[in-house]
């Protein structure tokens, strides 16, 4: 193919921007000199690394090239704006046997990046404050940091904060067992903290009734949070549904949309509804192990108008009617998961079976209009992909409209 060697450059980028495979980009690079300058920022912009010689690969290279440009602008980890180290990290690309993601492995990549933005490390058994605290120095522009089961402290948390505060929008921390209710003290200064999700960190300080309201003001001072997702079963979360449904809740977090609370051991309907009510742009609310009833069921049509989902697991104070009127009267419902609440598919003998499935176990889920009369009988139908399959028999139902809600979220994989 003959290339005319006037094409414009942006012509050329545009051409590329419509490729979403590495080896196509990478085709382009021999084209022409024009079609490899163009191309290469675009082939390194994210580098997925699940094996060892990719990773010595990709290292070697921004090693060498660094040694060879003496610290010119042009090098090829200037152009990396995201790194995912996936959790099957292996020996090689063949193999079943999982390697070891050292801390000197990160040093020796993180430092070649300088203008990362998005760090994924699902594998993170193996990283500790001794590299951690010194890779916000290395990529001081980071925006989204996703850290898993790894050994780090309230050092690498507070040295992040340091060099992240003013842009860190999405953090996500899970099996950092090291990691306590201190966290959320040394993340008051991130005020562009948008989505936080701490999973399994055990933070057994909130079940301390003198400690508790302190964190759950330390976490309230997020106020740019649209999500906000604590898992921990260990830990009771109640004082800080109480905190943020205050007289002054209302300006806590204007912008929230999904909660996510685990466990809210002494959460009654007042503080549920207090929150829900001072918080009218959730389409995601999950509290789990509460105290509430039919009576917090009841006013969720009321004051969360969107709500697209709704998750209540562990709590035995609600009933079947309860459910029935939510799903009547919620018309941009689309999911409402309940196990271990002692609901049953004996409950909804009216159920249409073309149109909801219920588990083998105590869960039931159901989608706004199920009830309705005049609904059309091709308004609704079941997600049947195999994936979805195994969700449903082993813990969850799931009842999709035609056009199912658009919704991502990395927990609904559990």
């Amino acid at each position: 193919m003959t290339i005319n060697r006037r094409l414009p450059c942006e012509l050329i980028s545009l051409i590329l921007s419509q490729l979403n495979k590495k080896k196509d980009l990478y085709a382009c690079t021999l084209v022409n000199h024009v079609f490899y300058k163009e191309a290469t920022p675009l082939l390194w912009r994210h580098l997925d690394i699940g094996n060892v010689p990719t990773f010595t690969s990709i290292t070697a290279a921004l090693t060498q090239q660094q040694q060879q440009q003496h610290g010119q602008l042009a090098l090829l980890g200037t152009f990396v704006r995201s790194i995912a180290i996936i959790e099957t990290y292996v020996t090689d690309e063949d193999s079943n046997c999982i390697a070891e993601f050292s801390d000197d492995d990160l040093l020796a990549l993180i430092q070649h990046v300088p203008f990362l933005t998005d760090l994924i490390l699902e594998e993170g058994f193996h990283i500790t404050d001794r590299s951690f605290e010194h890779v916000p120095q290395y990529i001081p522009h980071l925006t989204h940091l996703y850290l898993g089961k790894s050994r780090i402290t309230q050092r690498s948390m507070e040295a992040m904060v340091r060099h992240w505060h003013p842009h860190l929008t999405r953090l996500e921390l899970e099996y950092c067992h090291n990691l306590d209710a201190d966290l959320f003290s040394a993340l008051v200064p991130c005020t562009a903290l948008q989505h936080l999700a701490i999973t399994r960190c055990h933070l057994d300080a909130m079940n301390d009734p003198h400690i508790a309201p302190s964190v759950a003001r330390h976490v309230l001072a997020l106020t740019n949070l649209t999500t906000l997702r604590i898992q921990d079963c260990t830990s009771d979360y109640t004082s800080l549904v109480a905190t943020a449904s205050g007289a002054t809740a209302a300006a806590v977090w204007p912008q929230l949309t999904h909660i996510c609370l685990d466990a809210c051991l002494e959460t009654t309907d007042d503080m549920a509804i207090a929150f829900i009510q001072s918080h009218p742009h959730l389409t995601y609310l999950e509290l789990r192990n509460s105290k509430i009833t039919d009576k917090t069921l009841d006013a969720i049509p009321m004051y969360l108008p969107a709500v697209v989902e709704v998750r209540l697991s562990r709590t035995p104070g609600i009933t079947p009617d309860g459910l029935r009127r939510l799903l009547r009267t919620c018309q941009h419902l689309e999911l409402v998961w309940c196990p271990s609440c002692g609901i049953f598919q004996d409950h909804f003998p009216e159920r249409d079976e073309d149109a909801m499935e219920i588990d083998r176990y105590d869960a039931s889920a159901g989608c706004g209009g199920f009830y309705d009369s005049d609904l059309d009988e091709d308004a609704m139908e079941i997600d049947r992909d195999d994936d979805d399959g195994e969700n449903i028999v082993r813990e969850v139902i799931y009842l999709f409209r035609k056009a199912p809600f658009d919704y991502d979220d990395d927990d609904d994989n559990e």
